[in-house]
């Protein structure tokens, strides 16, 4: 690839980086004399429309903003090969995270000024009606000079503009997904700094807010209060927690109002060493962006999910379109893009829960939950038919005849594909299919599991590894692009318990067109 010249302009000098979904090349502008980053589309994802749709949206979106903490975008095209491409400002930086953990003598003040940084690129973009969705260490790079850039705009959206992705998919990064984003609502201006409460919280701590993986951390989310952060650290002030606990509240409406208020507060409360200086870099210096990992297509998890632990309840009530994948040992969400659409190519990070999960994304989402350690599984329990016992005989008296409780006659709830085929010139399955003896809902209830034979039937439901997708609504389904089947030769169907296990032997296999 060295040597290659792409649009008439760009001559690729290495490749500086690869995701899931798209490659990161530093090249020379032969046109402005000038050394760019030039981010390439996967030749895979390449021949989705609805991929090329969001990886253009994205250089649309970022190149209308222009601040200093945001990376510049310069240029969009087509490869010689067809791949889509962005041209955009080269930067040379470590992730947030990799940057605390290189400066170890920062103190508590120092760190969380660095993201009035980010705070202000946040407040920036919000005031221009565009939510960011994936704000994590992995989108933050920070340069020698103490400059952070908040990267990645591939699952950003307007907040009045039509979705991308499905009607309640999750878009975003499990570990730094709002309630509200888990739950597959609109995402605004508070669910990014709910993500920027998190880094805060982690960069503060060390630690955590929510310490399980996969659907259990989705569930915790929603439902559980964050870990307190004095636990981690008992040093840090009442203050200071408070403060970070209204930025991780579950309502959103009692979040602060901007990025800079929430920032700005958590300073006042946090004791201030040196005055850092944050030099801005001289004019032709530059900094590379990592790649970020793109979002894995499918879902995340929908509201609320059923704890691994916890009782099979049923629940009622309507139904969006909703569908969730899951991948092993990790939502879908190694080093997710950046985009849980898959995020940019994710540079790393080391947590797989780190990636983004889109529930229909290149991923991001998606959401998508990646399991580190296995889950413990919900077990249900069949209830045992009651033993009867004969009444005692008593003197004189006839005996009794002994009453036996009627077994109760399992319900056999099962599922078919009948028939795939392809749809939007070819790259995408429409699947038709229908169900017995139970209405799917996955919201604690039971629902269907579709996947790929290249996944054993076995590995396709909790604590499998996945992936699948869950899925409620009436047929057919159109959740996968052909390029997600890549490899596989039949699209399989089972039934999902409602902690997401799957029931062997109650749905079928069928070849793909």
């Amino acid at each position: 690839m060295a040597g290659e010249v792409v649009a008439g302009r760009y001559t690729i000098v290495d490749e500086i980086g690869r995701g899931a979904s798209s490659t990161l090349y530093r090249a020379e502008d032969a046109v402005l004399g000038r050394v760019v980053a030039i981010k390439a589309m996967s030749a895979a994802l390449s021949a989705d429309p609805n991929f090329v749709e969001r990886f253009t949206a994205e250089a649309r979106l970022a190149a209308r903003l222009d601040h200093p903490n945001i990376v510049t975008v310069y240029d969009v095209g087509v490869m010689d090969d067809d791949r889509p491409f962005i041209s955009m400002k080269l930067i040379e930086g470590m992730q947030l995270d990799d940057y605390a953990k290189a400066h170890p003598d920062l103190g508590r003040h120092e760190r969380i000024a660095l993201l009035s940084q980010v705070a202000s690129a946040l407040d920036y973009i919000h005031s221009r009606g565009l939510v960011h969705r994936d704000v994590k260490p992995a989108n933050i790079l920070v340069d020698a000079q103490g400059n952070a850039t908040l990267m990645d705009f591939g699952v950003a959206v307007a907040v009045d503009s039509v979705r991308l992705t499905q009607t309640g998919m999750i878009v975003g990064t499990p570990r730094y997904m709002a309630p509200e984003q888990v739950q597959g609502f609109e995402a605004t201006p508070a669910t990014d700094i709910y993500a920027l409460g998190v880094v805060a919280y982690e960069l503060l701590s060390g630690g955590t807010p929510f310490s399980a993986a996969g659907t259990a951390l989705l569930y915790q989310i929603v439902n559980d209060a964050p870990q307190p952060i004095r636990n981690y650290d008992a040093d840090i002030s009442g203050g200071a927690a408070s403060v970070v606990e209204r930025a991780l509240s579950k309502d959103p409406t009692a979040r602060f109002d901007r990025a800079s208020d929430f920032i700005a507060a958590l300073l006042a409360e946090l004791p201030s060493a040196a005055v850092t200086t944050v030099i801005t870099p001289a004019v032709g210096a530059t900094r590379t962006p990592a790649p970020a990992n793109p979002p894995s297509t499918g879902g995340a998890v929908v509201p609320p999910v059923q704890p691994p632990t916890a009782a099979v309840s049923a629940a009622g009530g309507g139904r969006n379109n909703r569908r969730l994948i899951a991948t092993a040992g990790a939502l879908v969400v190694g080093a997710i893009i950046g985009l849980a659409i898959f995020a940019m190519l994710s540079g790393g990070g080391g947590d797989d829960d780190d990636r983004p999960a889109i529930t229909d994304d290149e991923r991001t989402a998606t959401a998508e939950a990646e399991d580190d350690d296995e889950e413990e599984t919900a077990t249900v329990r069949a209830t045992s038919t009651p033993t009867s016992r004969p009444s005692a005989t008593a003197t004189m008296r006839p005996t009794s005849t002994p009453t036996l409780a009627p077994t109760a006659t399992p319900t056999f709830r099962w599922s078919q594909i009948e028939s795939i085929k392809l749809i939007d010139n070819g790259t995408r399955y429409s699947v038709d299919f229908k169900v017995g003896n139970f209405v799917p809902n996955i919201v604690n209830d039971f629902h269907v599991h579709f996947f790929f034979n290249t996944v054993l039937a076995t590995n396709a439901g909790n604590p499998g590894s996945g992936p699948w997708i869950l899925y409620d609504t009436p047929s057919p389904f159109t959740g996968y692009s052909v390029a997600e089947g890549a490899g596989a030769t039949k699209m399989c169907i089972l039934v999902a318990n409602p902690d997401h296990s799957v029931n062997q032997g109650t749905g079928n296999c069928v070849d793909l067109p």
